[in-house]
């Protein structure tokens, strides 16, 4: 119970002690806000079902603001579908970060993409996720191999 005073007032010290803890607070919040809006990837927080409960403002951007509340698969995937290696299919394990490449995201882009178990503050487990664009590097991987294709046509097929 806190103190108060001899006018049944709280204690002055006491008020002190919270607005100094209100404004550490806000200080903690508006460095994690700045650090997610920096991030020059996108990211989210999905559920266990697959809806969307936050967004970064990179992919919110992108996808928009109703985008929130939808299937991740809804909006991100070309073909609407669920991943077929979709971390969700299994139990979310808090800590344990597991990475996959998709194709078929946003208009036919390649996406590397890390999903880490994290737990909300309703004990809820989600994961946390985030999309590195790979599109072109796997361009660029890709004009080895059709190299290689042509030199083992023949001269004439070549053209």
């Amino acid at each position: 119970m806190p103190k108060k005073n001899k006018y049944g007032g709280l204690n002055v010290t006491l008020i002190h002690q919270l607005r100094e803890k209100i404004e550490e607070l806000k200080e903690e919040k508006n460095f994690s806000t700045n650090i997610l809006s920096a991030m020059p990837d996108g990211l989210d927080i999905v559920d266990q079902k697959g809806n969307i409960l936050f967004m970064n403002d990179y992919f919110l951007k992108i996808f928009r603001k109703e985008s929130i509340g939808r299937k991740c698969w809804e909006v991100y995937r070309d073909d609407k579908k669920q991943c077929k290696n979709c971390p969700l299919k299994k139990p979310i394990r808090i800590g344990k970060t597991e990475t996959v490449e998709v194709k078929g995201i946003a208009g036919g882009k390649t996406f590397l993409i890390s999903h880490i178990g994290i737990k909300l503050k309703n004990n809820q487990k989600a994961l946390l996720e985030i999309f590195k664009d790979i599109t072109e590097r796997k361009k660029v991987q890709q004009i080895p191999q059709e190299q290689k294709e042509l030199e083992k046509k023949p001269k004439k097929l070549r053209k």
